[in-house]
């Protein structure tokens, strides 16, 4: 894939912190960025503020208006999105270029790393807007009570990394590798060429870790483990954690037999105060649920025909009383 022969992009998931960061890159190239997430967000909002142009209603997308320029037009989507997506479908069904995150090759990523202008305002504002905040428990807090022998640890809001890593460096693995393979294993087979097909086998050592699908038809490779570093990252070269931060930008990926996956040379940076990570949550609107159980036969008979006429009702109460649109909620 030659990204410089790009003249528009459009992003499935935008919203996500890794999709977000290519869509601000391609911004950054003047190349016109498009995308669908589900939801509005700050990081969406950002985005539109620099240009990319974005849906939130799968049935909104008008795929004409990209058939004109189908060779210069790149589809991009994370593992997480399923191939059943009607969005993906459309763009597969008309032969476009779609490339999952971890199909780019090593040198098209750090092509797009090396400029990466991930958005980052964080201010006082955001604090006020919370309505939780709560700080992560480091490796160093796992560690703690896996000494104490106990068979179950209940550690609160932990990050998964630090759980992951918190054996490994305590069995004196090389601590860059320890958290690297930490975040990779995050997701399980995520980091395979078939996502949801179940989990990965980690193995630590002083110099770094093996990565290895453990589905028959899954397999890790090169791509799909580095690509990991996109996801729920602000940074694909750094990821932070309580205690310091570990970069990746000298890291190796290798293939070996059998689908495994070889990687070393990251690096963990211990920070001089310890610090922790601090996760906070707002409210940005409400979900109600009715349930109800029909066993009147006339109402069985007319279910549909009641329950179309109740959304027909409550999408135009809605649209008077509270003016929200329906690409802004659902109802189901």
């Amino acid at each position: 894939m030659n990204i410089d022969s790009i003249n528009k992009v459009f992003f499935i998931g935008i919203g996500g912190i890794g999709m977000s960061g290519l869509a601000n890159y391609f911004l950054q190239k003047n190349i016109r960025v498009f995308g669908y997430d589900r939801e509005k967000s700050f990081v969406t909002k950002e985005l539109n503020k620099l240009g990319a142009n974005i849906i939130y209603d799968s049935n909104k997308l008008i795929i004409s208006e990209f058939i004109g320029d189908k060779k210069d037009t790149l589809i991009v989507y994370t593992p997480a999105i399923s191939k059943s997506d009607p969005i993906l479908e459309a763009f597969l069904k008309n032969d476009f270029k779609v490339f999952s995150t971890k199909n780019f090759s090593r040198n098209n990523l750090f092509q797009i790393l090396k400029l990466l202008l991930v958005i980052r305002r964080f201010d006082a504002d955001i604090i006020h807007d919370m309505s939780h905040i709560v700080a992560l428990a480091g490796a160093e807090q796992i560690q703690e009570c896996i000494k104490t022998g106990a068979d179950i640890i209940l550690a609160g809001r932990t990050t998964d990394t630090a759980i992951i890593s918190a054996l490994p460096l305590m069995k004196g693995a090389d601590p860059g590798g320890s958290w690297h393979g930490a975040k990779i294993a995050e997701c399980g087979a995520l980091c395979s060429n078939n996502p949801t097909s179940g989990v990965v086998l980690v193995e630590f050592d002083k110099e770094g870790f093996t990565v290895e699908a453990m589905a028959s038809n899954a397999s890790c490779t090169p791509e799909s483990v580095s690509a990991h570093m996109l996801y729920e990252n602000a940074d694909p070269l750094i990821l932070y954690e309580p205690g310091g931060y570990m970069d990746v930008t000298n890291a190796n990926y290798r293939l070996e037999k059998n689908g495994k996956v070889r990687v070393d040379g990251a690096n963990w940076l211990k920070s001089g105060t310890y610090n922790v990570k601090l996760e906070g949550a707002k409210i940005t609107g409400y979900q109600t649920s009715l349930l109800a159980l029909l066993r009147d036969q006339n109402y069985v008979e007319n279910a549909k025909t009641w329950v179309s006429k109740l959304s027909n009702f409550l999408e135009k109460q809605i649209k008077e009383k509270m003016e929200l649109d329906t690409s802004l909620y659902s109802l189901e």
